[in-house]
């Protein structure tokens, strides 16, 4: 787990805004913290407190052990509609290398002329040639307000998750990290949960990624859980609200490039839902031309 404490000037913002975020490698580091990390005092629950109930029409979990064996074993309730995306992506023609051909010493068909100089490489075969693709550095927003349905929730992420296998069924290499807020609702201090989901050099484990993704437990049970262990974090009638309340799309780009990097592009659910499916693919060309 890596602490990141930085202070970013968004764009058209009078003040500057306070950025304390923890990045975790993966789920299970979370879940980790979030045991042995003591509660925080000013929360009258906690979720890793032994004996706390979820809310199962609010996290989609009963318990929070649910919840993180779903985390850790993957998630396959919403597979089903995945299936048609995922054959279609299987047998889309792509290559992920260059093919050419060059003399070896074993190969389909002779080269004469080489075979009768008795050269050993009297042989044509085919020559493959690492292709380098371009890495998408992905940054998905799993913060939503309490009046969001857990199938809205589900939703958002089933159509990042398709415009994922399609990117990497082109040739694309994709780096997607859940992102969480949490704290002040005047762009002043914000308390943010990075997770890495898959890293660009790994094949895409759908049942793996599915749960951190768009499982709404990843976010109200999970991502509570971290808050109310997080020592500077503060209960302020609730747990703060999405980044989409308190900016504009350019604010969100800013911050998300500030902590990720130029080349991150930054999504979210409600956006996808106010600007159409696309929206992640019209990003993306954004950030190539």
């Amino acid at each position: 787990m890596e602490r990141v404490f930085k202070t970013i000037q968004l764009p058209n913002c009078g003040r500057k805004t306070e950025i304390r975020m923890e990045c975790f490698e993966n789920g299970g580091e979370i879940v980790k913290v979030c045991k042995n990390r003591p509660k925080t005092k000013g929360f009258s629950k906690c979720h890793f407190e032994p004996g706390y109930r979820c809310d199962s029409g609010f996290e989609g979990v009963k318990t929070v052990d649910e919840a993180c064996k779903l985390l850790a074993n993957g998630w396959t309730e919403k597979m089903e509609p995945l299936k048609k995306t995922m054959k279609d992506a299987q047998r889309k023609s792509y290559s992920m290398k260059n093919s050419g051909l060059k003399p070896d010493i074993v190969g389909f068909v002779p080269i004469v002329p080489n075979a009768i100089l008795g050269l050993p490489n009297s042989m044509l075969n085919t020559s493959m040639k690492p292709k380098k693709n371009k890495v998408i550095n992905l940054i998905y927003g799993l913060t939503y307000s309490a009046y969001v349905d857990q199938s809205d929730i589900i939703k958002y992420g089933m159509n990042v998750m398709e415009r994922v296998i399609k990117l990497e069924a082109d040739g694309f290499r994709v780096r997607l990290t859940c992102m969480q807020n949490y704290g002040e609702d005047d762009n002043s201090l914000y308390h943010l949960l990075a997770c890495k989901v898959k890293s660009e050099d790994q094949p895409l484990d759908v049942q793996r990624v599915m749960f951190p993704l768009f499982h709404p437990a990843m976010f109200r049970t999970i991502g509570f859980g971290w808050y109310e262990s997080l020592p500077e974090a503060k209960y302020i009638g609730g747990y703060g609200r999405p980044l989409y309340f308190n900016m504009n799309e350019s604010q969100m780009d800013s911050l998300v490039e500030q902590l990720f990097g130029r080349t991150a592009i930054y999504v979210d659910g409600m956006s996808i839902e106010k600007k159409g499916l696309d929206y992640i693919d019209r990003k993306i060309r954004g950030k190539s031309e």
